[in-house]
């Protein structure tokens, strides 16, 4: 009768390591490990497991593409430049957006035949006399 309480209680107890193991931030191989080791010698590994193992698991981080570094390094890319206030809202923009981001309001007009850049108090595109279309 002895024995079979033994049994259920390293049963028990190695249910509770492997779950606590999991929490704690082990690797699968660890868990089982805790987990046989309670099972079969609970009087040695249950106590080895409270005392060493209940301790964070320092978990190598994956490589990511999107650190926090990348991303200031992409936004200060797309930022560089001039920044100009939106005359429609007033909010700071890039000199080189066609439109405001905040607002929609159009920065840059096009030549809607040749693309040439266009002034706003211009009638005709400088480049291929194309009428300029009303604002």
């Amino acid at each position: 009768m002895f024995h079979y309480i033994m049994l259920l209680a390293g049963l028990l107890a190695a249910v509770w390591v492997y779950k606590d193991a999991k929490q704690w931030g082990y690797t699968k191989l660890w868990i089982i490990l805790w987990s046989i080791g309670t099972l079969f010698t609970v009087y040695l590994f249950f106590p080895l497991y409270l005392i060493l193992g209940r301790k964070p698991q320092l978990k190598a981080k994956p490589e990511n593409k999107d650190t926090m570094e990348n991303i200031t390094i992409e936004a200060e890319a797309k930022f560089s430049g001039v920044v100009i206030d939106c005359p429609m809202c007033g909010k700071q923009v890039n000199e080189e957006y066609n439109n405001c981001p905040h607002c929609g309001y159009t920065l840059k007009l096009y030549c809607e035949k040749c693309q040439y850049e266009l002034e706003r108090d211009w009638k005709v595109c400088p480049n291929c006399q194309t009428k300029t279309p009303e604002k």
